[in-house]
């Protein structure tokens, strides 16, 4: 009897061949403010259209799992103004902002 665990990887090389199976972008960093360079806990980072995360106390946030392709990067806190960045990705990349 054939084992389906023999099966598995020659369907993973097969989906890579086709390229069925993309390499995903990571983009991260941390906010901070732009006069003293302290970090902005809790900030709002916004991929506009796509998804949001909140920073950590520390200010430090990560967004994965982005197909390539181009985003506007939205920072927001209470009491700063929004900061926007347009970025472009590549699939694989992992861009520090």
């Amino acid at each position: 009897m054939r084992s389906r665990f023999r099966v598995l990887p020659l369907t993973l090389l097969a989906l890579l061949a086709n390229g069925l199976v993309h390499a995903q972008a990571v983009i991260r960093g941390r906010v901070r403010a732009d006069s003293t360079r302290a970090a902005i806990p809790f900030a709002v980072v916004e991929l506009r259209g796509v998804r949001s995360t909140q920073a950590s106390v520390s200010g430090i946030y990560s967004i994965s799992d982005l197909p390539a392709g181009s985003y506007t990067v939205i920072a927001r806190a209470v009491g700063y103004r929004p900061f926007e960045l347009p970025l472009d990705v590549a699939a694989g990349d992992t861009v520090d902002v």
